[in-house]
């Protein structure tokens, strides 16, 4: 990928907006794909493509900003789990006493199998105006890193501040995307602490525990969705006239968001 490339998508408007996770969205009509202007052809074929960051909710296809066809976990047949199991793995750090800050140490991957992706999940300090800041605010607001640990881990280092209130997340969070036999374990080094779980006890839902007692800092291991529920395709028809517009919202389980750019038809 080139700078020149870049610049070429944005103006091309191949874009598409995230609310965090790294859901990936693709779609077309015709063959052209988002962004285009295609030809106002009566008949369109819709292809549709999107890779979750976790467990996908609905995939909506919105035509001249109505719904026109929404896709659920309904429309997907679950697929059963080969020697190779592909899921994401996702680490979340912080809780703990409001305000109060905590510095993690950690390493995170597994026994066996392969890491595909690594998708850091780090958000910066709540700061609203410079002139807000308090005066035990990190002096930095780049405080996370991250680097490999060889083929099956991930090291990072970051800083979570207890949440501010019961809506606003400021949890630090890092997530791998897995090839591995349902055999392995999920192994990381929580500030010196060691936790292991089974691949096969996070398939059937998330683990969490805290480093100390009450109102200490916290970690949780999210469930491991199974291909089929975070990497879904569809097609189908439809009719229309000159003018119209379509584009995507896709929704995530844990409420994450998607909006790709339109697809408009028209003469250019």
């Amino acid at each position: 990928m080139t700078r020149q490339a870049i610049w070429e998508a944005i103006l091309a408007r191949r874009t598409y907006a995230i609310t965090g996770d790294r859901i990936v969205p693709r779609f077309s009509i015709n063959g052209f794909p988002m962004g285009a202007i295609a030809p106002p052809e009566a008949k369109r074929r819709i292809e549709i493509a999107v890779e979750g960051g976790g467990a996908l909710d609905c995939v909506d296809v919105l035509k001249n900003n109505r719904l026109l066809r929404r896709f659920s976990e309904t429309d997907v047949a679950p697929s059963a789990t080969g020697a190779a199991l592909r899921t994401k793995l996702h680490l979340e750090l912080g809780w703990g006493e409001k305000g109060k800050q905590t510095e993690w140490t950690a390493r995170f991957g597994i026994s066996d199998g392969r890491i595909t992706k690594i998708e850091p999940r780090f958000r910066g300090t709540e700061v609203v105006s410079p002139l807000e800041k308090s005066s035990d605010s990190p002096s930095l607001y780049h405080v996370s890193r991250w680097r490999p640990d060889g083929d099956r881990a991930v090291a990072f280092e970051t800083l979570s501040i207890g949440h501010p209130n019961n809506v606003t997340n400021t949890a630090q969070g890092m997530c791998l995307a897995i090839e591995a036999p349902i055999e392995a374990h999920v192994e990381a080094q929580l500030n010196g602490r060691h936790v292991e779980i089974p691949l096969r006890r996070l398939v059937e839902g998330a683990y969490a525990d805290s480093l100390g007692g009450t109102a200490t800092a916290a970690f949780r291991f999210h469930r491991a969705p199974l291909e089929w529920e975070w990497n879904w395709r569809f097609a189908f028809e439809d009719e229309g006239a000159p003018g119209d517009v379509y584009y995507l919202r896709v929704r995530q389980k844990n409420d994450q968001w998607a909006w790709t750019s339109p697809i408009f038809l028209r003469e250019p």
